[in-house]
């Protein structure tokens, strides 16, 4: 599970440090779920497709201007923008990385209600208003009984269990289910302490 954390932190590093920061974290957040999903050498190609892909349109420019004051942020937008359903994960990715990040919802309502949950965990995070949240880290997160209120934070949960130091209980995992199809085995696979227990 530490080369899944380490690829998660590589990755969110480039993200805030280099030039293409969207292909950089997409493409690693890519490479992690479709790793768990399929095998890793699936996900390797689904990264260099990535990087080799539109994201970002040629007459944009996505350079990070370290002189302009400020932090670094995170806003979803439609396509060919950043996807508003990775903002729950990119928060966590947040919570791992060196720094400060603006994590910004734009597109809906309440998506960042669930972070409450990442606190209790030990994160490091200022909720300024229903779609904006400051996250500095790395924080180091501890394992705890969550309960997942929908796919999104429901996985983004998961991943932050995973990069948290001991057990962590996640309820209302028919959640994770509906879009994740037997994520515990798929983990298990790549290392990961995980197991399923019926109630």
């Amino acid at each position: 599970m530490q080369d899944i954390a380490s690829a998660i932190q590589i990755g969110a590093k480039a993200y805030l440090a280099r030039q293409y920061k969207k292909i950089a974290i997409v493409g690693v957040v890519v490479l992690v779920l479709v790793s768990i999903a399929f095998s890793p050498l699936v996900g390797l190609g689904y990264l260099v497709g990535a990087a080799l892909s539109v994201m970002i349109p040629a007459e944009q420019s996505l350079r990070i201007n370290q002189e302009s004051p400020g932090i670094p942020k995170i806003d979803d937008a439609p396509w060919p923008g950043f996807p508003a359903d990775l903002t729950s994960i990119m928060t966590v990715v947040a919570t791992q990385c060196k720094g400060t990040v603006l994590i910004f919802e734009k597109m809906f309502e309440s998506r960042l209600f669930w972070v409450d949950k990442l606190i209790s965990m030990g994160a490091q995070i200022l909720l300024c208003d229903p779609h904006r949240a400051v996250v500095s880290g790395p924080s180091k997160l501890q394992g705890m009984p969550v309960s997942s209120p929908d796919i999104r934070a429901g996985m983004a949960l998961l991943i932050a269990a995973l990069c948290a130091k001991g057990e962590s209980i996640n309820q209302n995992v028919h959640q994770i289910d509906r879009g994740y199809e037997r994520i515990d085995e798929r983990l298990r696979r790549l290392g990961a302490d995980i197991q399923r227990v019926d109630y």
